[in-house]
């Protein structure tokens, strides 16, 4: 198995091993957070 290949199946096992509801939860906190960004440049340009 060569270097690289390697590397991506550490990354892919590392993506896997992570719960569905984790993502959701990160995936549901990022959204707040770009939401919020959005209000704050749209305030901004008045």
């Amino acid at each position: 198995m060569s270097e690289e290949s390697a590397k991506f199946d550490a990354v892919v096992r590392k993506v896997f091993s992570v719960p569905h509801d984790e993502i959701v939860k990160r995936e549901k906190a990022y959204q707040r957070k770009r939401k919020r960004e959005k209000q704050k440049r749209a305030k901004g340009k008045k």
